[in-house]
């Protein structure tokens, strides 16, 4: 079920918990229990993600709702299963002799040193380590990631302008290119004791790591390698 459709529910269910009259006598829960219920859940949640700190503020419901006190823990839910983002629903569901089900909001804040730009840095430029610098964000609204070790960023080139301050996202940067398309290169086949090498040209830009195809002068014969150094590609990982 789409978050849009859980919205809608949301909205119907607590306008009948609204409208609905309580019995005579009747207790009903209570809404600061329902907060602490839904606070306690998220950060049990939440605090098992290594090294971030925990900071979830819980969205009150309508001070008007009454609910028939539950006989019976609540169960509480990601109802559309997606608990990633800034922004959270829970679903509390009392099975007790009066059920009821409503939807509470929650801001969720996860704090974690991470990597960002030192320096403004140009589309195409090589990070080093004076490129960065570890400083402590929410991560929640990071959804397209980020990088915790300057091991992930160091050598690799900004696929886009960054700007001092900017957190460091992956999609952000692009191997640097050790061979570039037509490029002569030298290709190596390793064998226990021995190597043969041969003179080739690439078909493909690549960087250290990236399968390539490239093509054996002698031979005319197209075979793919792992590109290891400059002008370099070898036929084994």
């Amino acid at each position: 079920m789409t978050l849009k459709r859980w919205k809608i529910l949301l909205k119907t269910a607590a306008a009948a918990l609204l409208l609905a009259p309580a019995s005579a006598g009747a207790t009903t829960h209570s809404l600061n229990a329902l907060v602490e219920s839904v606070h306690q859940f998220l950060t049990q949640e939440y605090s098992r993600q290594n090294d971030a700190r925990v900071e979830i503020r819980v969205s009150p419901p309508d001070p008007r709702l009454r609910l028939p006190q539950c006989t019976q823990p609540p169960q509480l839910t990601f109802p559309d299963g997606n608990r990633q983002g800034a922004r959270v629903t829970v679903g509390v569901r009392c099975e007790g002799d009066s059920p009821w089900l409503v939807y509470l909001s929650a801001q969720v804040q996860l704090y974690r040193p991470i990597l960002v730009l030192r320096q403004n840095l140009g589309k195409g430029e090589r990070i080093g380590p004076e490129h960065l610098e570890t400083q402590e964000r929410d991560t929640a609204p990071l959804v397209r990631g980020y990088l915790l070790d300057e091991s992930d960023a160091l050598g690799k080139t900004a696929s886009r302008p960054i700007r001092a301050g900017e957190v460091l996202l992956p999609s952000a940067l692009e191997t640097t290119k050790l061979v570039n398309k037509g490029d002569n290169v030298r290709i190596v086949s390793e064998y226990p004791g021995f190597a043969i090498a041969m003179s080739g040209t690439a078909l493909k830009a690549g960087g250290e790591g990236e399968r390539i195809p490239v093509r054996n002068n002698s031979s005319r014969r197209v075979v793919e390698g792992w590109v290891s150094a400059p002008g370099l590609v070898t036929l084994t990982p």
